[in-house]
């Protein structure tokens, strides 16, 4: 590419890309690409993001991608030739991106770089002396399972194995911070190696719960932001997990998003259900070659691997202050982690909300300080009892507060139980009517009895009065309330206040209905205040179980 320089100086070099036609139509991008421009012997690298979906004004397929590589120094005036070379990350089937254009901007004293704002100046050497990374194993107690990150820089990747079977076929990691994907040319710092035995006390399907684990935390930088973070691997006996630590001052402010892979082995078989209902979707069973692209599945997504070598499932852990994860299936035997503000809207969230607040929530979520992902897990196991029985997403958990549940899930005012529920039964719903469902609660020896939203319309003594006769059968009372009114701190602490003043148990929270990291971040807010309350909490309408009731029993 021949460029006239009218003057020498320093010039931004800037890329106009898009993507190539493919032969027979459809996407030929699939995926980033690495990019090399040499400018009078000053090379420059890059990446550029696929850019389907998106249209240009010359073609109605595709938009112009803008990609600012850096700056370089030109000795005087003359024709500069700019050389170009470009190749795919993920695949070999050969390019899919056309160039449009090398523009050289003069940069005029003291003026800024025109790449993004806050954006590191990246370096000038080549990009593949810059960038190494090592292979990293990590195998489980019994020498089973197995996670293996593979030796590529250029886009992180792993596979995982059990008594040498593939449980998951390479799969690329994608974690992209404010745009840049770190998870593409990244230098490898070292890894540092752990491993643990715990058990804890638990309620689910045995009384103490059990882990052994090996583990290791992987220094990376991304070369082009010189972001530096710590991929965290476990792998136990039955099942492998990671996540991501991107450390961050308090009160820096920065926008993660995910859009890694999970790849089953061809002829697996899957049961999900999609996204349409929320988490209240019917299951289907499909061959993992038949998910199209674009079908959505709300995890567990359980599936049977060919030739019986088991089972395993793909979920997450440790949902804290992060938006959730649902799949989205890729057409090639993936599932593609998709967060809540690109999952579809469900018919229940707009029904309740309305099509402007889910625009709202469409948009990428910003974190505060350091940003700890939620563990992506993938449980296996020989057979379906192994799946039932692991205590894997709650392992990955923190422990009670001791502040909160002094004695852990042992803490006296922390009661699970069965419960009665008037709704479409047709039962009495008067006020005796309703005292009559917990003296068959009592008879039951069930321990709850939920109420509707029929309490608001009594007086302090009525309420009390049907708290002291539930008590006197050994049953407690939970009160339902629409989330939309406990988002502010004022009205959690008025409603929980009022009622454990009138000693209600607890409350059915309900109509949740979405991913977005401010509905997690109201889970957190509610059991917090329900903690200090000693109360307890059903959620209705609620995400997929993440082990939040290991850390709020």
């Amino acid at each position: 590419w021949n460029f006239r320089a009218q003057k020498g100086g320093e010039y931004e070099v800037r890329l106009v890309t898009c993507e190539a036609r493919a032969p027979r139509g459809g996407d030929d991008w699939e995926g980033p690409h690495v990019v090399e421009v040499d400018v009078a012997g000053q090379k420059l690298q890059g990446i550029i993001e696929d850019g389907r979906r998106i249209q240009n004004d010359r073609n109605p397929r595709w938009k112009d991608v803008y990609t600012n590589l850096g700056r370089a120094r030109l000795e005087g005036p003359g024709t500069v030739t700019v050389q170009f070379a470009a190749k795919r990350i993920e695949a070999a089937k050969g390019l899919g991106l056309t160039l449009r254009t090398v523009q050289l901007i003069p940069v005029q004293p003291g003026q800024q770089s025109q790449a993004r704002p806050g954006e590191r100046q990246r370096p000038t050497s080549r990009r593949s002396t810059r960038v190494k990374m090592e292979q990293v194993e990590v195998v489980s107690p019994d020498g089973k399972v197995s996670l293996t990150v593979l030796p590529n820089a250029e886009r992180l990747a792993f596979i995982v194995k059990r008594d040498g079977v593939p449980i998951l076929d390479a799969s690329p990691i994608v974690m992209k911070l404010d745009g840049f994907d770190l998870s593409s040319g990244v230098v490898f710092g070292g890894a540092e190696r752990y491993e643990a035995n715990e058990s804890y006390p638990w309620h689910g399907m045995k009384s103490q719960a059990s882990t052994r684990y090996n583990g290791a935390r992987i220094s990376l930088t991304h070369d082009l932001s010189l972001t530096k973070y710590v991929l965290e691997i476990r792998v136990s006996n039955d099942g492998v997990a990671y996540r991501h630590v991107i450390p961050g001052k308090p009160e820096e402010s920065r926008v993660p998003d995910e859009c890694s892979t999970f790849v089953l082995p061809a002829g697996s078989t899957v049961w999900y259900h999609d996204l349409s209902g929320h988490y209240e979707s019917a299951y289907q069973k499909k061959e993992i070659d038949s998910v199209g692209s674009g079908e959505w599945a709300g995890p567990p997504v359980t599936f049977k691997l060919p030739g019986r070598a088991g089972y395993g499932v793909i979920t997450e852990a440790n949902l804290v202050d992060y938006a959730g994860m649902g799949l989205e299936g890729d057409g090639r035997r993936g599932f593609v982690t998709g967060l809540g503000h690109r999952q579809p809207l469900n018919w229940p969230y707009e029904l309740r909300y309305g099509r402007d607040e889910a625009k709202r929530l469409g948009r990428a979520a910003a974190v505060s300080g350091t940003i700890t992902t939620p563990w992506r897990v993938v449980l296996t196991g020989a057979d379906l009892n192994t799946l039932v029985n692991s205590t894997i997403v709650s392992d990955l958990c923190p422990p009670p507060d001791p502040k909160l549940f002094p004695q852990g899930i042992k803490t006296d005012w922390v009661k699970p139980g069965r419960s009665v529920w008037r709704y479409v039964d047709g039962g009495d719903g008067s006020f005796d009517g309703l005292k009559g469902f917990s003296e068959q609660a009592g008879q039951l020896g069930f321990e709850y009895h939920i109420l509707e939203g029929v309490w608001t319309r009594w007086t302090d003594e009525q309420i009390r009065d049907i708290v002291q006769y539930s008590a006197q059968r050994g049953v407690r009372l939970l009160f339902w309330r629409h989330s939309n009114q406990l988002r502010s701190p004022e009205q959690r602490e008025e409603f929980f206040s009022k009622l454990h003043g009138l000693g209600v148990a607890g409350a059915k929270i309900d109509f949740m209905d979405h991913e977005a990291k401010e509905t997690i971040d109201l889970y957190e807010e509610l059991l917090r205040k329900a903690a200090e309350y000693q109360m307890v909490i059903d959620f209705h309408g609620a995400n997929k179980p993440t082990g939040r009731d290991r850390t709020w029993p």
